[in-house]
């Protein structure tokens, strides 16, 4: 039964990370209006075809083609460590979502009171190291590259 309800829990929280991306990733166009038939001769001008609606266009927006703006290695190596620290930021905000639902899945149960508890300290210290880690990055970068 524990694994059900940790599985389950798996599948609403990917639910609940994903949802909003497809929603924010479907792009919706208006559809072009003809323009009005004017009386004039057949032959003069031939009609336009009507544009076609039924194509799904996916593109990606200017502010997400080159996320890291890393136009040589020297720009590139120094993204690293922010976007390191982005994932870990990430990873501490799940690592407290899962241990508060822990924590109030518990109903009393100390055992598992003390598993959330656990799971809590450890975020705490996984934010801790990953600030820590960045510092650290930083400064040897700014040593071996300075300006």
């Amino acid at each position: 039964m524990n694994k059900i309800k940790k599985n389950l829990l798996i599948i609403i929280l990917l639910f609940a990370i994903l949802v909003p991306y497809t929603a924010l990733a479907q792009k919706s166009t208006p559809t072009p209006k003809p323009a009005p038939a004017t009386p004039t001769s057949a032959s003069a001008t031939p009609k336009p075809k009507p544009a076609s609606t039924s194509k799904l266009i996916f593109t990606t927006p200017p502010e997400l083609q080159n996320f890291l703006k890393a136009q040589d290695l020297k720009s590139f190596i120094k993204s690293i460590p922010e976007l390191l620290t982005m994932f870990g930021y990430l990873m501490f905000f799940v690592s407290i979502l899962v241990a508060g639902i822990l924590y109030l899945a518990s109903f009393g149960n100390e055992e598992q009171a003390v598993r959330a508890k656990t799971a809590l300290t450890a975020a705490a210290i996984g934010i801790v190291i990953v600030l820590f880690a960045k510092t650290f990055v930083e400064y040897i970068i700014s040593h071996i590259w300075p300006g």
